[in-house]
């Protein structure tokens, strides 16, 4: 829909500026055309609706209202609900004042947190959320341990503008919460640096590891700087989820993502670098692990700590918090969630 979606309304109109960007006019052709085309496709394939995974998709705002002047289904599985502290002032404001209320018929979420605060904010009638949890956290939950010879290390390549109040790729912070953020613009590109030094200094000393470097298809500049072609315990990965690696490992290397949440949850080792970050206002835009993680110094002497299990109260608070799956149960509320709803059709 998105194609279809520039055709009336254009490139301005952004994910997280829907409300107060673009023709009115323009909207409503935009909705029409979708519910002529919509009527024509109930005739043909009898569809019952449509499924989306984020509440803020453009495209999808003239579709919910389409598919509700046509009584149909329409839901979403959100997805993008794991946001640091800073990040997460931002993405309220957006939600409470530039993007419409939800005008389909189901949202099912991660956690209770999330649900309170979307009806809090009056993007969404409470008796149309439900709460099942992260769906990919269930494969997490359930992994094997690890064997305490198991030689193995990812290391996660750091997404530069992860957590950081970015906007369709810009940096965005409105004007009334300055003051309370109190923070000029940055990404992590410093401390990605500092990652290169340390990942080639580990490769270099303990040729025993085997060792995984991992990154993005949009972010491989990492991985061009460090030679690995020397090196027979190296392997590079590019694209993919994290699942393999993290069943494979018994280290994970990681910064400011929810591969720690996922590490966490198959019970890893998890080594974080957030103990380099200094600056108590970048801080805030740093997910909060409960201390869960190892300090980046322990790559220096990774063969020598013993390793604890995880407190297991702390370990249930944090994925409550953050992705409200402990018991690896997910997708089968996720399953029972939508056929439920799908028998209103």
């Amino acid at each position: 829909f998105i194609t279809i979606f520039v055709f009336f309304i254009g490139n301005k109109v952004e994910d997280f500026n829907y409300s107060n960007r673009g023709s009115i006019n323009d909207k409503k052709k935009y909705k029409d055309y979708l519910v002529k085309t919509l009527t024509y496709m109930i005739r043909i394939w009898n569809i019952g609706g449509f499924v989306s995974s984020s509440i803020f998709y453009r495209a999808d705002k003239e579709l919910e209202k389409a598919t509700k002047h046509l009584s149909l289904l329409f839901i979403i599985i959100h997805k993008e609900s794991v946001r640091t502290d800073g990040e997460r002032l931002i993405s309220d404001w957006v939600m409470s004042s530039r993007i419409p209320k939800f005008n389909g018929s189901k949202l099912i979420v991660y956690t209770q947190k999330e649900k309170e605060l979307f009806a809090k904010l009056g993007f969404c009638e409470k008796n149309k959320i439900e709460v099942c949890g992260c769906p990919r956290f269930d494969d997490f939950i359930k992994m094997k341990k690890f064997k305490n010879n198991n030689k193995n290390i990812t290391f996660f390549v750091i997404q530069n503008d992860y957590g950081l109040p970015t906007k369709n790729g810009r940096w965005f912070i409105p004007n009334f919460l300055k003051k309370k953020i109190n923070c000029e613009e940055f990404d992590w590109s410093f401390l990605s640096n500092i990652y290169k030094k340390m990942i080639i200094n580990f490769i270099e000393n303990n040729p025993d590891f085997n060792i995984y470097i991992k990154s993005k298809p949009n972010n491989p500049g990492l991985i061009k700087e460090i030679d690995t072609s020397k090196y027979n315990n190296v392997k590079i990965i590019s694209g993919g989820d994290s699942l393999a690696l993290i069943e494979k490992s018994k280290f994970v290397v990681v910064f400011n993502s929810t591969v720690e949440f996922e590490a966490i949850a198959a019970n890893r080792v998890v080594i974080s670098l957030k103990d380099l970050v200094k600056d108590k206002r970048k801080k805030k835009f740093i997910l909060d692990t409960f201390n869960l993680e190892l300090p980046s110094s322990t790559l220096n002497n990774i063969n020598k700590i013993k390793i604890k299990p995880y407190k297991i109260n702390k370990k249930k608070k944090l994925l409550l918090k953050y992705m409200g799956n402990i018991d690896g149960k997910s997708s089968l509320r996720v399953a029972n969630a939508l056929n439920k709803h799908f028998k209103k059709v």
